[in-house]
């Protein structure tokens, strides 16, 4: 009876310490993130005010930052005005840097990360409508269970940092980027046409998308020097357009230059909306989850009750690549050889012999191979 009641306990605790690791590791574990300008594009590409950027850069903060900078009530609230907020244009590279303190003694392993990248009303914050998905990495949509709050809307996962080692007598590790994301722009050239009328006019076709689910408004589309179009996009509108101008028509080639598609809206989106400051348990407070024993632990919590982790785009000219249309040089007509081996994929023998009678017929097509066959 002894030896039953001693096993029984056994499997009770093996069955409950995984349970009290999780709940232990609620109040002593802690993350958030950053968001952070990596890169700017090039001036080629985009046109946009310098002085309208707004951020932090990456090189300058992430070598010297820890989680005790950017969080506060003993790292349970995150600092609402701390590398949070980005107005940028198109193209730019938006780093997400993640900063951890591990206040256990033990080892834990950070199996995966969760970014969320939109309120659970989406409607009222969408990051997705900002980035570019990356290779094998869809942006998802759905819910994030956890023992404390759970949270809905669309979100990311990101491939954890693996095993970090207890923080308690080292004290805390500067932050990493976990991820990149490129911000796209808000409409794209994703067609066009040529038809050459003379040396010095040709007819140029254009499909031009709005590549967001916002309404834009006074779009310039300039194709020619001092030529323009202005119009109007609804959410993922798509226009044609047939204009005129100049090419550089050559024997090979036609160059119709670089299209700039102008873009004066600007539209935020946050993906947090922080909590009351006596109260922890708003859901869309929480902007990281860690995935640790294949539960998912909340980072800090933004306070007070305001959006925050916003991205603006900046109103910006976009260029397009030069439109460079090849001509299709005429096919040559076919040899008898060339035509035979079309039809029967084989190589053919060259015509020696114009006799008629089906016995040079045969000869004419016979496949080069067929000398070599043994036979039995």
């Amino acid at each position: 009876m002894q030896i039953l009641k001693i096993v029984l306990f056994s499997i009770l605790f093996l069955s409950i310490s995984p349970i009290h690791h999780i709940y232990a590791l609620d109040e002593g574990f802690y993350s958030t993130i950053s968001f952070t300008i990596g890169e700017l594009p090039s001036r080629e590409d985009i046109s946009y005010e310098p002085m309208h950027i707004e951020g932090e850069y990456t090189s300058d903060v992430l070598s010297h930052t820890v989680l005790s900078h950017l969080t506060q009530d003993n790292y349970k609230s995150r600092i609402f005005d701390k590398m949070t907020m980005l107005a940028i244009p198109p193209l730019s590279q938006v780093d997400i840097g993640y900063y951890w303190y591990n206040y256990t003694p033990d080892e834990v392993d950070i199996e995966t990360i969760r970014i969320p990248l939109s309120r659970e009303h989406i409607p009222n914050g969408d990051m997705t409508q900002l980035f570019y998905e990356n290779p094998n990495q869809e942006f998802e949509e759905g819910i994030t269970y956890s023992d404390g709050p759970s949270r809905g809307g669309k979100y990311v996962d990101i491939e954890g940092v693996g095993l970090l080692s207890s923080d308690m007598d080292s004290g805390m590790s500067r932050g990493v980027v976990i991820e990149s994301f490129t911000m796209k722009p808000s409409l794209e050239l994703y067609e066009w046409k040529v038809k050459v009328l003379s040396e010095n006019l040709s007819e140029l076709t254009l499909y031009v998308r709005n590549i967001t689910k916002e309404s834009l408004q006074d779009i310039w589309i300039f194709y020619d020097e001092g030529s323009h179009l202005i119009m109007d996009f609804d959410e993922y509108e798509e226009h044609q357009m047939v204009v005129h101008k100049r090419c550089v028509v050559g024997e090979e080639s036609v160059n119709c230059g670089i299209i700039r598609l102008m873009d004066r809206n600007t539209k935020a989106h946050c993906m947090v909306r922080g909590s009351d400051w006596d109260n922890y348990l708003k859901p869309e407070s929480i902007s990281v989850w860690s995935k640790i024993e294949g539960e998912w632990i909340g980072g800090a919590r933004f306070q007070p009750d305001r959006e925050s982790l916003c991205i603006r785009r900046l109103p910006h000219v976009y260029k397009t690549k030069e439109l460079i249309a090849e001509y299709n040089p005429p096919i040559p007509p076919s040899t008898q050889e060339e035509y035979w081996e079309d039809i029967l994929g084989l190589e053919i023998l060259p015509i020696t012999n114009h006799q008629s009678g089906r016995d040079n017929f045969w000869r004419l097509i016979k496949p080069l191979f067929t000398d070599n066959l043994n036979i039995l």
